[in-house]
Parts: structure tokens; C-alpha cells; sequence
């Protein structure tokens, strides 16, 4: 039963009205007062130059077909007066992971699949050497890290590991250094013993990474290097000694996140905030709040997948939205590093201070052991990269890119001692070292004794300590806390509740609670009141602003549930009437887009497809032939260029149309308007749908008719609207290129209710019969259910065009209201009898919707048998295409009630409905493999919905196997109306059905 209707908006202004407005202003003010302690910052900020200068996001996916770069190796001496001075006798590598999925969680079995043939192929060979016994036995991994796979799946996304390709990404960097130094004297000198040390953090992806660097890098070249055991680090910093061990330092990690977050908030300028907000209004990116976060989720599910950026009807994410947040996370970073010793900058020393430790110890082997060379190898994350480089003082953009590296190159010169070489991303930094200026800066490298010095008292200088425990301790990292963080202390002193959302590796991370004991100086019967007083006579602006904001959402809340008064009308009003625009398909609201022709498997080709297009924009069904669609200017300038060009096609001699429609005219015109004809902008929607469907289908295999023809029919339903439709459909399809398909195109006339042409499927008859019953219990369902108020709202509405009959059907009150207002652009009627706006749309629409799933769901009545039979014969015919070898292309130009009734049999009936926008189409796909197995996918409107449909039992790759189609065909679609065959469900069973 429908609640009565309010018509209209509301038009006096509530108590709680003036309750909100009085609390927004206050909370304005008290945000633009605490705002104005920041604007310096802002503008210096914004005056600032981004390091980031590329205009393209795709650099940090590093994709295969890009060559690895760069100055490593000694190439760089040869020519020079010091050739012979100088050789290499140890290298330090630090490189980042290679290209994963998010870390939020994800759900894609194919979607990590390596894009390019070729890739998919060396994934495969490394593969099999990675399994293979040779190479195991020369890359050993330490006990802690033999719970991880040794290669990432080849197609599908886990949630932070690694993807196939970024296995292939350090294979190709291995390959790359192993070209690189392979002739240098670290490898080619007589007499010298090479020592490997190799480390990775305990992570599935940095693991991974190691072995595929190694196994080109080092396995290659294993007469020269003796086997190597990956050692596992404790900490993501790669420390895996006690020296360096901080027990503490998730917890220091977090309080930095936390102020990382806190100084986002506080400098992001006004186009930054525009792009997270754009952002948030996506369900993928809602939970991302932090700009990595935001960069994370774009690269892994859309960038780096070589996926299109989502879209919805208002706006769509841009690359550059991503640049944006570069710029200011490689700003933010600089800054809180370098403007002041505070959490930041304690941290990435510590973190930094392992690596450059162990380069100092190697310096030290180097000078005591003059026959051997070392090698260093560190497979990190961009927190292992980023901490070296800032406390180096190397400017970089953060976060650093897939495959980062960092190289240490140490030389000997036979007179003067050890020099090392500083290089990332394969350009040599040395001379941006913040220690190596003056006299240790000699030959382009810096000696090796400013690194020892630095190491030893510089690292601790910069972090404002005198040894690693005071980096390591609680109360100093405390004393720098940010307000924000020392707040949400205060708030919550005895509780952190964290949860993280995912698989990391593998390994399932429950929710953690994590106790934190009260300050020694507060009574525990004290609680945190203390704290929390203190803390607001320090912030009295931030706590004033946050207990309005905490009234405001009380407010919302108790607004929401309907305490304070329906307040929900206008949304409903706006989501109604862009639900209608929508379905008119006006030229400027006409954004075409989708998946056809798409698919993930890897030795699958299009052969043929069967597409199910409704009818473009008509006329209604009832009205009075005289209110002509008046169309804008654009969509005038369309019509005549249309026109022309069907003229100069000469579609007569191009379509075989049936004899009885040889005289009917191609085209709607302008001043004819007779009910359910198509109209000028029903045509325009039409041409354009195959424009697009040829532009989506025009480069696959489909096309390629240097072997085998293209056949092309159409088939229309005997009314002038799906006549016209079908014409200007082929027209869009044919404009580009007509010479590809087979002419004449044939026209076929299809039964009006199903689209049946040939006696295997025809139930005219019957079909009729079920038709008029649904629709008797459909207008009797409304009598019985909808309240008094809106049955004459209704009733007065459709006695305008001479509707008199007191059972309404819904259908014809939703389509006099589209065909007769909405579409043609005319105010909704509204007078001192009825008003019938798009609140009562809304209404109607909703009941319609949900009366028409109940009947489908609730019997096997007449209604689940005509939906049967309504779909029976395109499914028959999409299931006769996969049995023949030529390639085929079907059009029919059909009905909204096809459509959804196939949508009904096929998936959740729940989800779709009858009411479909106007050129409407349900296409499907057929693929064949080399191995001459062919598969089916389904689009729905551009949507891939393969998955939803329920008798695909089997997918490979999200297609179905044919044998699922046939094994339905056979029996399962007529059980769904409790009969066994089409014999059965064609017969007249009107005495079996109990209807009102």
C-alpha cells in the first residue's frame, strides 16, 4: 500500500529549520576563525613548485613495454684520466617491489592477468624456472620466509600482492643491472671472491620481488656467485640485527600517519579538497583518506590495470586527479622532514639506519678484505626507498614509483682510498648527498669516510639524538605528538580499536585491540577528564567547533530517522527527475559508454553477437496526435544531418525490407505525432547506438573479412516505431564502413510481443492471451493496493487524452507522464485539481517496480509464463548463432518488456524491471577458441553482467561455456514456469491460473 502522497514541496519553514541554519552559521564562523591561523602556510604552500613535473600517473606503474634506464656500471669512467685507477669492488641495492594490487581489499579472479600476450608467455617460462629444483637450490629462502609462494598468480588480484606483472618488472631490472656490471671488474676480475648478502622484508610482494631480481641478476652468473639464502628482516627497514631492532616502531609509524594525514587536512588547497571530494563520491575510493591511500586504490585497480578511470552521471576521475595528490604528498613529506625535528624526521632515521649502517660495514670488509666484493640487496617497500633518500637529502617524488632503486656504488682508487657513487632511478644523485659537498666530492663520488662519518654521528645529528635508543624512545616521539593525534588520546585513553580490511600476504589480520595505559600523573578515578580539559583550554576553537559539529550530527540523526520531520522530499524529487531524464535520453545527456567487445581470455576472438536494442524515444500510448515533439537546436541540426545521410546511403538498395513495409517511410517526421510512433529524437538515439556499436565492435576479429564474410540482419516487430528504430540503427552501423558486410541487409518482420520469426518458436496466440491476463491483474492489483489520493490523481491525469476506464495499469500512468511531460520537455501538470509531479512519479514508479518482481517471484502463474515466453525466442536464436561457423551479426529492434524479461529469466529478478531507458540494449557475444569451444558473455547497457546470469555454472575467464546456454535451453527455461517443454508452456492453461 502506497503512503499518502504530499504534493509539492513544503512551503513554511520549520523550528528545525532554523535550529540548523542557526548551527551551520556558528560552526561556519568557528571553522573560518581557525582557518585564518593557517592562510600563511596555505599560500606559501601553494606558491610552492610540485616536484612531481610529469603529466602522467602511468610512470608509477612502470609498464613492461618500457626500457629500464640509467647510468650504473662503470661505463661512466671509461675515457677518463682515471680510468685505470678506479675499479668497482662492492654495490648497495635498494629497489622497491614491483607493480601489486591495493591494499584494500579486492575481488578479481582475472584482473591481474600480464596485459600483453608476449608478458603472459615470459610469465609462464619464468614460471617453470622459478619451480624448477636448480633454481631453488641457488635461491634458498630463510625459514621465516618459506610460508610464501615463490611466484605471484598469474591472473588474479589479492589484496597488497604481487601481480604477475611486477614479478616481470624486476626480472626485466635484473636483467637490466646483470648487463650492466657483468663486464665491471666487481665481476670480471681474476682472484676475487663475490660475497652476497640478499634481504627481504616478510611480505609475499618484496619476497617475490627478490627471487625475480636474483634469478636475472645473480642465477645467471652463478659460475661466478655462490648460492644465496634470502635472509628475512624483522621490520620493514630491513633490520636484521639487534643493534637496530625498535620494538616500538609500529606504534611511532602510526603517530606519523597520523600527523601525515593531519597536515593533508591543514595544506591542501581548494582545488586538492574539490579532488577528494570527487573522488570520495566513488564506493572504491570512499574509505581512502590519506592521498596514498587514494593513489594506492587508483593504480591498483584502474591505473596499472590499464583500466578505465569510473565514471557516474555527474563527473568522472581524471589522471589528473592523481597528479594533483603526487604534488601535495611530495610536498607534504619534504616538509614534515625538513622544517623541523619532530616524529617525521626521528622516524625515517631510524628507518634509514640499518641500510646505511650495513653500507658502512661493507666499506670496512672492503678495506680489510682486499680479494673479495660485495653485493647488497634489500627488496623493500616505498617506506624502505623514501626514509634513505630524505635523510640522504635527495629530492624525489613520494611515493616512489614500482621498482625503485637506490644504488651505492663503491670504488677503489689505488691511491686514495674508497669513494662511493649515489644513484636513483639510474641517475647518479652523489652530488646532491647532503654531507658530500667540498673535498668529499672528488670524480663525480663521495669518499667513503663522509658516508662512515655520517653513519656514525651525522644520521643521529639529523634526527636531533645522540645514539638509536633515543630514537627508539616513547617519550620523546610523545612530546611531538600533533593536537589532533594528543586529542584522540585524550578522547580514547584507554582503547584503540584498528582494524584493517583485507588479506595482507596471505595471512588474515583480525581486529586488534590495542590497551594503552593511562598518564602516570592522572588517578584512575580520574579517568581522562584531566587530560581532556587541559587539552581544550590549549584548543578552545577546536573543541568549540567540535561539539557543534557533534550537536549537528545529533541533529542528523534524529533529522533521519523523522523526529524532527519529513525533510527527505526534495532528494526523492531530484532522483526522480534525473531517473526520467535519464530515460528520455536527451543529445546533451547522452554519454554512450561501455564494455562490448571486451573480454579478459586469453585464446577467445569474437565471432558473433546478437544485440536486443529498444526502440528509441515515441510518442505515448495513449495520446491525442497533436502535440508534435519540439526539438532544441542541436537536436534539429542532428535530425537533418541524419536525414542527409540517409539519403546518402541510399538505404532502399542497401536494406531487403518485407514487401507489406515497402512503402512505409524510413524516417519519423517533424509534423506527424501519432500515437507510439517513434519520434525525431527516438530516431537520433537509435542512429547513435550504432554509431557506437560499430566504433565498440569495429577493431575485433568480428570485422576482419579478408576470409570469411560478415553477415548482418535486423529484425523488427511490425510497428512503426521498431521499424524506424531498426533503420536508423543500421544506419549509424553502416555510416563508417558498408563495405565490410554482407548487402543486402535483411529486414525481418518479428512477432510484436517476442521478436519470433519462424514456426520453432511461434505463440502468438497464447502469448496474447497472457498478455491481456497480466494486465488485467496488474490494473486490479492497483485498484486493490494504492490509497484513494493517488488513484485520482492518476485518474484526472489520464483523462486529458480521454482515458476513461477506472482500472488504470501503472505502465500507461508512468508513460503518460514521460511521453506527454518529461521527454518532451513540458512542465509537469499541476492545477487546483491534481498535481502530478515527480514525487508522484516516484510513487507509481516504486509500486510498479515492486508489483512487478512480486508477481514474477511469487507464482507460476500466467505471469512467469509469458515472461518465459517472451524471452524463449531471442535466447533460441542467440543458442542457434553459437551452431553455425559464419560469422553473424543480429539486430532486433524491440520492446522495454523483451528486455526485461529476459533480464527477469536470466538474473535476479530484483534487479531489473520492464521500464528500460529508450535504445536500451541487452547484447550477446559469442567467442570461439582456437580449440574451437565457444563461450558466451552478456552487456547489459555496457555492463559486463555475465556473472549474474544463473545458469553460467562454469566461467572461464567471465565468459560461460555454450554448454551451460544449451543445457538451459533444453529444460531449465520452461521449468522456471513449471513446464518441461515449449510444447507445454505455448498451450492455453487459463482454467489452471487462479487471478484477480
Amino acid at each position: 500500500m502506497l503512503n499518502p502522497h504530499i504534493h509539492g514541496m513544503p512551503r513554511r519553514i520549520r523550528l528545525v529549520d532554523w535550529v540548523l541554519l542557526v548551527v551551520i552559521i556558528i560552526a561556519v564562523y568557528t571553522i573560518l576563525k581557525y582557518d585564518s591561523d593557517f592562510d600563511s602556510e596555505k599560500t606559501e604552500l601553494q606558491s610552492e613548485k610540485p616536484t612531481w613535473n610529469k603529466e602522467d600517473i602511468r610512470e608509477m606503474c612502470q609498464f613492461l613495454e618500457h626500457e629500464v634506464t640509467g647510468e650504473e656500471g662503470d661505463q661512466w669512467v671509461k675515457g677518463n684520466e682515471y680510468e685505470k685507477s678506479l675499479r668497482l669492488r662492492g654495490i648497495t641495492i635498494i629497489f622497491r617491489h614491483g607493480e601489486r594490487s591495493p591494499v584494500s581489499k579486492v575481488d578479481d579472479d582475472i584482473g591481474c592477468l600480464p596485459y600483453r600476450d608476449s608478458d603472459r608467455k615470459a610469465f609462464a617460462a619464468y614460471k617453470e624456472l622459478a619451480e624448477s629444483d636448480e633454481l631453488q637450490a641457488f635461491l634458498k629462502l630463510d625459514p621465516q620466509l618459506k610460508q610464501f609462494p615463490r611466484v605471484p598468480l598469474d591472473a588474479k588480484c589479492v589484496s597488497g600482492m604481487l601481480t604477475a606483472e611486477g614479478s616481470l618488472q624486476h626480472l626485466k631490472l635484473g636483467k637490466y643491472f646483470r648487463h650492466r656490471y657483468e663486464k665491471t671488474k666487481l665481476f670480471a676480475e681474476e682472484n676475487q671472491r663475490i660475497v652476497t648478502d640478499v634481504v627481504s622484508s616478510k611480505y609475499n610482494r618484496t619476497v617475490q620481488s627478490a627471487l625475480a631480481f636474483c634469478t636475472e641478476f645473480l642465477y645467471k652468473q652463478r659460475g661466478l656467485v655462490a648460492p644465496i639464502q634470502i635472509k628475512a628482516s624483522n621490520f620493514s627497514y630491513h633490520c636484521v640485527d639487534s643493534f637496530c631492532a625498535c620494538p616500538i616502531h609500529k606504534s611511532i609509524r602510526k603517530i606519523y600517519e597520523e600527523e601525515h594525514l593531519n597536515q593533508f587536512n591543514e595544506m591542501k588547497s581548494d582545488d586538492v579538497a574539490e579532488e577528494e571530494k570527487k573522488l570520495h563520491s566513488f564506493n572504491q575510493f570512499s574509505l581512502s583518506f590519506d592521498p596514498f591511500q587514494m593513489i594506492d586504490v587508483g593504480l591498483g585497480r584502474y591505473i596499472c590495470r590499464r583500466k578505465a578511470l569510473p565514471c557516474h552521471s555527474e563527473e568522472c576521475i581524471t589522471l589528473d586527479s592523481f597528479n594533483k595528490m603526487i604534488n601535495l604528498t611530495t610536498i607534504r613529506g619534504s616538509r614534515m622532514f625538513d622544517d623541523k625535528i619532530g616524529v617525521s624526521r626521528r622516524l625515517q632515521s631510524m628507518e634509514a639506519y640499518p641500510i646505511i649502517t650495513y653500507l658502512k660495514d661493507s666499506v670496512s670488509k672492503i678495506r680489510k678484505f682486499p680479494h673479495s666484493n660485495y653485493i647488497q640487496i634489500f627488496s623493500g617497500h616505498d617506506v624502505t626507498v623514501g626514509p634513505i633518500l630524505r635523510v640522504l637529502g635527495i629530492p624525489f617524488v613520494d611515493p616512489p614509483h614500482y621498482t625503485s632503486r637506490i644504488v651505492f656504488e663503491i670504488y677503489e682508487h689505488i691511491h686514495e682510498g674508497l669513494y662511493i657513487r649515489v644513484l636513483y632511478n639510474g641517475r647518479n644523485r652523489t652530488f646532491d648527498v647532503r654531507f658530500c659537498q667540498g673535498d668529499d666530492l672528488k670524480y663525480g663520488m663521495c669518499r667513503a669516510s663522509a658516508f662512515e662519518k655520517f653513519a656514525k654521528e651525522g644520521l643521529f645529528e639529523l634526527a636531533g639524538v645522540s645514539e638509536f635508543k633515543e630514537m627508539c624512545a616513547s617519550s620523546i616521539v610523545s612530546s611531538e605528538m600533533s593536537w589532533a593525534v594528543k586529542a584522540r588520546s585524550a578522547l580514547t585513553p584507554n582503547i584503540w580499536f584498528t582494524k584493517k580490511s583485507g588479506d595482507e600476504d596471505g595471512v588474515k589480520q583480525e581486529q586488534h585491540v590495542i590497551v594503552r595505559s593511562m598518564d602516570s600523573g592522572v588517578k584512575p578515578e580520574d579517568g581522562c577528564w584531566p587530560e581532556l580539559k587541559e587539552f581544550c583550554r590549549a584548543h578552545v576553537i577546536e573543541c568549540s567547533a567540535f561539539g557543534l559539529f557533534l550537536l549537528f550530527g545529533f541533529f542528523c540523526i534524529f533529522n533521519a530517522f523523522g523526529f524532527l520531520g519529513t525533510n527527505e522530499l526534495k532528494l526523492r524529487y531530484v532522483h526522480y527527475k534525473e531517473l526520467v531524464n535519464e530515460h528520455c535520453q536527451f543529445v546533451e545527456n547522452r554519454h554512450l559508454h561501455g564494455s562490448e567487445g571486451k573480454t579478459n581470455h586469453p585464446n577467445a576472438t569474437l565471432v558473433s553477437i546478437l544485440a536486443v536494442v529498444r526502440h528509441g524515444d515515441r510518442y505515448g500510448l495513449i495520446g491525442n496526435g497533436k502535440d508534435c515533439q519540439v526539438l532544441t537546436e542541436e537536436e534539429n541540426q542532428e535530425f537533418d544531418e541524419y536525414l542527409a545521410t540517409i539519403e546518402k546511403q541510399n538505404l532502399k538498395s542497401v536494406l531487403k525490407i518485407p514487401e507489406n513495409m515497402e512503402n512505409e517511410l524510413l524516417t519519423p517526421r517533424k509534423d506527424k505525432c501519432d500515437s507510439t510512433t517513434l519520434s525525431p529524437r527516438g530516431a537520433l538515439q537509435e542512429f547513435a547506438m550504432g554509431r557506437f556499436l560499430f566504433n565498440q565492435y569495429r577493431d575485433t576479429i568480428l570485422f576482419n573479412t579478408s576470409e570469411t564474410s560478415l553477415n548482418v540482419t535486423l529484425t523488427f516487430s511490425r510497428l512503426q516505431r521498431t521499424f524506424a528504430s531498426g533503420v536508423a540503427l543500421i544506419s549509424g552501423f553502416i555510416e563508417r564502413n558498408q563495405t565490410e558486410f554482407e548487402l543486402p541487409i535483411e529486414f525481418k518482420e518479428g512477432s510484436v510481443y517476442y521478436g519470433c520469426t519462424d514456426p520453432g518458436c511461434n505463440c502468438d496466440e497464447t502469448i496474447e492471451i497472457l498478455q491481456q491476463m497480466t494486465r488485467t491483474e496488474r490494473k486490479s492489483l492497483f485498484r486493490l493496493e494504492v490509497d484513494e489520493q493517488t488513484q485520482n490523481v492518476a485518474q484526472k491525469l489520464l483523462a486529458e487524452v480521454n482515458y476513461t476506464n477506472p482500472n488504470m495499469d501503472p505502465t500507461d500512468i508512468i508513460d503518460n507522464i514521460v511521453a506527454r511531460y518529461a521527454c518532451p520537455r513540458k512542465p509537469m501538470p499541476c492545477n487546483d485539481e491534481f498535481c502530478a509531479s515527480y514525487l508522484f512519479f516516484g510513487d507509481i514508479f516504486e509500486y510498479f517496480s515492486k508489483q512487478s518482481e512480486k508477481l514474477f517471484d511469487l507464482n507460476m502463474g500466467a505471469e512467469r509464463q509469458y515472461r518465459v515466453l517472451n524471452s524463449f525466442p531471442i535466447l533460441r536464436y542467440v543458442r542457434l548463432m553459437t551452431e553455425i561457423d559464419s560469422k553473424q551479426i543480429q539486430f532486433f529492434a524491440s520492446h522495454d518488456t523483451i528486455i526485461g524479461s529476459i533480464l527477469r529469466v536470466l538474473t535476479d529478478s530484483g534487479k531489473y524491471i520492464d521500464w528500460q531507458v529508450f535504445a536500451a540494449r541487452l547484447i550477446f557475444e559469442i567467442y570461439e577458441t582456437t580449440e574451437n569451444v565457444k563461450f558466451l558473455r552478456v552487456v547489459y547497457d555496457g555492463e559486463d553482467i555475465t556473472t549474474s546470469v544463473k545458469f553460467c555454472k562454469n566461467l572461464e575467464y567471465g565468459l560461460c561455456p555454450v554448454s551451460d546456454l544449451n543445457f538451459f535451453m533444453e529444460k531449465g527455461i520452461f521449468e522456471m514456469a513449471g513446464f518441461e517443454t515449449f510444447e507445454e508452456i505455448c498451450k492455453d492453461h487459463r482454467k489452471e491460473f487462479n487471478f484477480v
